[in-house]
């Protein structure tokens, strides 16, 4: 069989040839019959290469469809992230109280904001016609249309739009107000008029195109799902194919729970108290009030996230309000997961647990024994009272007393005692089912033992019954030739 290897790389179906090797050669003195089963042995062979081929064709365009998948998307996480961090500059320096020397630069960083924009839009797409082409591969399915589903194009469409939201880059407004008192509306930045320039109110409209920029951060959980050990590890794809477990991303949250829980808590909660604190910041700016701080905002974000509310701040904007309530209720999540992560770690391991019962299984037994001997104790001494005739004395009703003091502790010491038995029913001593194994254990080492006696007895009676044959077929041959002579 020839293949073109040329052709393998570039990604094409290789063509396949017969070579000599590979066909036998038909003779006249083969039956018809002999001749179709060799036509049909051919044929096999041909169909099984040529789906090799296709097989190894459809691993090499994966391996190449994944890799640029996965560039794609650290461009794209890229390109996002600088489209919030410019926004954020640009809106600090329309915070600014001198804002009238940044026009400029607010000018040219919303330029750059809708550049980068367009940019991720266009890799958006990009990566998408990848990743459907990269579905197709997995799928064995011949046409795009196929593997785009309804859902799939819902999908792309919510990134898109998620992705296009941003401040527009309108030309800054001026007013100019004139010598003479009456307003000048300019388009321009730059004006030689000696009247004083004043920008435009930071509308709701930047807040309302600014903040939604922050869903852009779902791009880091698709760079994660690229570049983690789980699901790039082929042992953790393959147990997941037989187990009927899909590795995604709430997979991978749920195992990075179980394995960092107190990183994977840590780590989106500094996000998302810094881009509270600056939403906070956003929201509440007016013009011509004083803006609030930065540090003020972080002190509001953690009383609304506790669900604290001392009342010092408190949002006075329909948009602050909104973001205090989503705070809100990401608050009382997250603290309730935090608790969780605390009580867990709080928890006895499996060794501790036992060693915990047993201290405290030494602890009550010397209870009960102190408790015992003092009944006796008392009980003597009463005795000693009764045969005295002290029986109205003191020291006889405080003996009387303590005795059944002490009787009433050992009660409630042996009850202690059944608890704690009761709690340790489900849990299997390691040491207790040791002692249950070992006799086990050491019955089947002794058969073992005599199983390989009996073998090498075996063994050597049938090395004696070969020598004796051996003997005895000696025997026989030299009667057989006395016998012929």
């Amino acid at each position: 069989m020839i293949l073109d290897l040329a052709s393998l790389s570039q990604g094409t179906p290789p063509s396949v040839e017969l070579s000599q090797k590979d066909t036998l050669p038909v003779t006249d003195s083969q039956s018809p019959l002999q001749q179709q089963q060799q036509q049909q042995n051919q044929k096999q062979r041909y169909t099984r290469n040529v789906s090799l081929v296709d097989a190894s064709r459809r691993l090499i365009n994966r391996k190449i469809r994944y890799n640029q998948c996965s560039t794609i998307s650290d461009i794209m996480c890229f390109v996002g992230m600088t489209g919030i961090i410019l926004m954020i500059i640009g809106s600090e320096l329309i915070f600014a109280a001198n804002k009238q020397n940044y026009l400029r630069i607010i000018f040219v960083l919303k330029l750059a904001t809708t550049i980068s924009t367009v940019l991720l839009i266009i890799l958006v797409i990009v990566y998408h016609y990848y990743a459907l082409n990269l579905y197709c591969l997995n799928n064995s399915l011949d046409d795009w249309r196929v593997g785009l589903t309804l859902k799939r194009a819902a999908i792309i469409a919510l990134e898109l739009m998620i992705c296009a939201i941003h401040p527009l880059s309108r030309q800054v407004l001026v007013i100019g107000y004139s010598s003479s008192g009456s307003t000048i509306l300019n388009t321009s930045i730059t004006n030689n008029d000696e009247a004083a320039k004043k920008l435009l109110p930071y509308n709701y409209l930047d807040v309302a195109l600014g903040l939604p920029m922050f869903f852009r951060l779902y791009l880091f959980g698709r760079v994660l799902m690229f570049h983690l050990r789980v699901v790039r590890d082929v042992t953790s794809q393959s147990l997941s194919h037989f187990s009927r477990v899909s590795i995604d991303f709430t997979f991978v949250i749920k195992y990075y729970l179980q394995i960092w829980p107190t990183r994977s808590l840590m780590i989106p909660g500094t996000f998302l108290f810094f881009i509270g604190s600056w939403s906070f910041r956003a929201c509440e700016y007016q013009s011509g009030v004083n803006q609030i701080s930065f540090l003020d905002a972080m002190w509001l974000f953690i009383i609304t996230f506790t669900t604290v509310g001392y009342g010092d701040f408190s949002p006075t904007t329909y948009c602050g309000r909104n973001i205090a309530v989503l705070i809100a209720l990401t608050g009382i999540i997250l603290s309730a997961i935090l608790i969780a992560v605390l009580l867990r770690k709080l928890e006895f391991s499996r060794w501790e647990t036992y060693v915990y019962n047993l201290v405290l299984s030494t602890e009550i037994s010397k209870a009960k024994n102190h408790a015992s001997a003092n009944i006796i104790k008392y009980a003597i001494a009463l005795f000693r009272f009764k045969q005295r005739g002290r029986y109205s004395s003191f020291e006889y009703l405080l003996a009387q007393k303590k005795l059944f003091t002490w009787i009433k502790t050992n009660r409630s010491i042996r009850q202690k005692q059944r608890k704690l038995i009761d709690a340790c029913v489900d849990r299997v001593e390691p040491l207790c089912s040791q002692a249950l194994t070992n006799p086990i254990n050491e019955r089947i080492t002794q058969q073992c033992v005599l199983m390989q006696e009996k073998m090498d007895r075996l063994e050597k009676r049938l090395v004696e019954m070969n020598g004796v044959m051996e003997s005895i077929q000696n025997f026989l041959n030299i009667l057989l030739t006395k016998d012929i002579k």
